[in-house]
């Protein structure tokens, strides 16, 4: 009767009666992404000329003055400009010249860990259900 019942071929894999298949109706998008990339919040030599001597440079100290935005994406400082005070900086990473530069004005450097989470496909143990209470069960 139908499309199916005729000799010949029948449609093609992603044939869907005539409408825009759905790989048509994807956005087109070439090459790889590396789904474990880190994305770094950076922030260059230059931009910490302002900073007060006194106070640490720390990655809650910068949220503090909005100097960067999120608190759970590392900081890495780059060696863009010229520093032209002694500073202590913390940061997660540090470019070789911005850790030459921050010496070289009489700076500390320290590199903070950071443990970058990998989420797996199963995001773990279930939850317990909201209706949950916890009990104490008493013996004796």
């Amino acid at each position: 009767m139908g499309q199916k019942s005729r000799s010949g071929p029948n449609p093609y894999r992603t044939f869907e009666g005539g409408q825009n298949r759905l790989v048509k109706r994807m956005p087109f998008k070439r090459g790889f992404t590396n789904i474990w990339r880190v994305e770094y919040q950076i922030i260059n030599v230059e931009d910490l000329n302002a900073w007060p001597a006194e106070l640490e440079v720390t990655p809650e100290n910068l949220l503090v003055y909005r100097l960067i935005r999120r608190k759970r994406k590392p900081l890495k400082i780059l060696g863009n400009g010229d520093l032209t005070k002694a500073l202590t900086i913390k940061a997660h990473k540090f470019s070789a010249s911005a850790r030459e530069k921050i010496t070289a004005a009489g700076g500390n450097v320290e590199e903070l860990p950071w443990d970058n989470p990998r989420h797996s496909r199963s995001q773990g143990p279930n939850p317990r259900p909201k209706s949950y209470k916890h009990r104490r069960t008493v013996i004796g």
